[in-house]
C-alpha cells in the first residue's frame, strides 16, 4: 500500500528525535500538525506511514551521526512509507545530506513541505497560529512579531482568566498549590534563531533570525509551572544572551522579574555568550546570591585573545575569569563551559592559555569540541588548519590536567573528524 492509499484509511506517523532540547517546541508544533490532520502516532518507525527524523548538525561529527542514522532508518521502513528529515541538517549541510537522501525536508524556518502530504486539510501555517504563541516556527517570509501579536492577545486573556480563577480558589481555601519541588523540571525556550556571527558556527544558517517569546508569556510559563509544583527550570535558546532584543526587552529584565518572585525555585542558564554574561553580570550575580541558579553555562571556547577574535567572540578574558570565579564562590551552582580545540592557526602556547583558564576556574564540566570545517563558515576558509594528530595531543594534555568532561562524547567527536 502506498502513502496516498494509506490516507484513505488511517495514516500514522513516528518521530525519531536526535535533535537538541532547543528544538523541543518546534518538534511539538510538528506533532500538533499531524494530530490536527487526524494522523495517529505509531508505536515504532517500522509501523508508520511517515517517519520524521529530527537532526542535529552543529559539527561534522554530528552530521556523520545523522547520516548513519538515516542509513539505519531507511531500510527499516515498511513498504510505501516515507521518511522526512527535519531540524538542522537540511540547512547546515544539504550537500552531505544529498549523498544519502533525496526526500522531503523541513527545518526551523520552513515547514511547507508538510502541507503537500496526502490528506492534509490544515496547513502548517494554521497550526502556528493556533499553537505558536511564541512565534518560534515561522517561515522566512513571515513576520514573527505579527504572529506573536495576533496570538498573544487571545492567549493573554485566557491566561488572565486562569490566574483570576486560581487566585479566587486560593482565597476561598478551595485549592492550595503544592510546594515547588526540584524533582519537577520545566524546560522553557526563550527564543529561537541567532544573530551572532561566530566564525566557526553554522547553527544560525539553520535556525534563522532571532525570534523571542514575549516576556509576559515567559513569566506566565514560570507562574503556571510554579502553581503545579515545579521548582526547577532550564532556560534555553539558540542564543540566550540575545533574548528580547527583537521585542524591546532583554535577558537582564527577565532575570530581574525572576528575582522579584517570592517563590522558591532555581534556573539553569544554558550556553550564555561570554559578552552577554559580562553585560548582565549584576543581574546574574543577584539571582545566584538569592539561591535561584542551579546551573550556569558560559562557553568561553578559547582562553587566548587572538583566537577568540578570530572566532568573532572578542571578550576581556581576565574580567570573564574574575566574574566566573565570583559565581563559583557563591556555591550551589553547577558551572559549565565549552572549548574548541584546534581552531585554525592555534599554536601550542595559545592552547595553553585555554588550559590555564580551565584550570584556574575549575569548571564542574567542560564540553570539549574540535574545530571542523562547517559549510559556509569563515573558519572553513581559513588557512593554518590543525591536524587531527595535534588535536589528539592537546586532548591528552587536557585530560592529564584533570579537566572534567564527558570523555566518551569527546572521543567520539574526535574520531568522527576526517583525517
Amino acid at each position: 500500500m502506498d502513502l496516498a492509499a494509506a490516507v484513505a484509511d488511517v495514516s500514522s506517523f513516528f518521530f525519531v528525535n536526535k535533535a537538541c532540547y532547543r528544538r523541543t517546541e518546534e518538534i511539538g508544533t510538528v506533532w500538533h500538525f499531524f494530530r490536527e490532520n487526524h494522523w495517529t502516532e505509531a508505536s515504532a518507525a517500522s509501523a508508520a506511514d511517515v517517519v520524521v527524523l529530527f537532526t542535529c548538525a552543529f559539527c561534522q561529527s554530528k552530521t556523520t551521526d545523522m547520516l548513519q542514522e538515516l542509513g539505519r532508518l531507511q531500510p527499516a521502513l515498511k513498504p510505501g512509507a516515507e521518511l522526512i528529515v527535519g531540524c538542522c541538517l537540511p540547512k547546515i549541510d544539504p550537500e552531505r545530506l544529498r549523498t544519502v537522501f533525496s526526500g522531503r525536508v523541513i527545518h526551523s524556518s520552513n515547514f511547507s513541505a508538510l502541507d503537500s502530504l496526502p490528506g492534509v486539510h490544515t496547513p502548517f501555517s494554521a497550526i502556528i497560529k493556533k499553537y505558536g504563541d511564541t512565534a518560534v516556527c515561522v517561515s522566512d517570509e513571515e513576520d514573527a512579531r505579527g504572529l506573536t501579536k495576533q496570538s498573544s492577545a487571545k492567549h493573554r486573556l485566557a491566561r488572565t482568566a486562569v490566574s483570576l480563577i486560581r487566585s479566587a480558589c486560593r482565597m476561598a481555601g478551595v485549592r492550595r498549590p503544592p510546594e515547588p519541588s526540584s524533582d519537577k523540571v520545566r524546560y522553557i525556550l526563550l527564543a529561537a534563531g541567532c544573530r551572532r556571527q561566530c566564525s566557526y558556527c553554522a547553527i544560525r544558517f539553520a535556525t534563522g533570525r532571532l525570534r523571542s517569546k514575549p516576556l509576559d508569556w515567559v513569566l506566565w510559563q514560570f507562574r503556571d509551572s510554579l502553581d503545579k509544583g515545579c521548582g526547577k527550570f532550564e532556560l534555553l535558546a539558540d542564543s540566550i544572551g540575545d533574548y528580547g532584543l527583537d521585542i524591546g526587552t532583554d535577558l537582564g529584565e527577565l532575570f530581574r522579574q525572576l528575582l522579584a518572585m517570592p517563590d522558591r525555585f532555581t534556573v539553569g542558564i544554558y550556553d550564555l555568550h561570554p559578552s552577554s554574561f559580562l553585560k548582565h553580570f549584576d543581574d546574574i550575580l543577584a539571582l545566584g546570591q538569592a539561591g535561584k541558579i542551579h546551573r550556569l553555562s558560559v562557553p568561553f571556547q578559547s582562553g587566548n585573545e587572538r583566537i577568540v577574535k578570530l572566532m568573532n567572540r572578542p571578550c576581556d578574558g581576565r574580567d570573564l575569569m574574575e566574574k566566573l570565579l565570583q559565581m563559583k564562590g557563591i556555591g550551589g551552582i553547577f558551572l559549565h563551559t565549552a572549548v574548541i580545540i584546534g581552531f585554525p592557526t592555534e599554536t601550542d602556547a595559545e592552547f595553553e592559555d585555554t588550559l590555564s583558564f580551565l584550570k584556574s576556574v575549575d569548571f564542574d564540566d567542560t564540553a570539549v569540541h574540535f574545530h571542523s570545517d562547517m559549510p559556509g563558515t569563515k573558519s572553513a576558509a581559513m588557512d593554518g588548519k590543525i591536524t587531527k594528530q595535534f588535536m589528539r595531543g592537546r586532548l591528552n594534555a587536557l585530560l592529564a590536567a584533570g579537566i572534567k568532561n564527558n570523555l566518551a562524547d569527546t572521543q567520539h567527536e574526535l574520531d568522527n573528524i576526517p583525517d
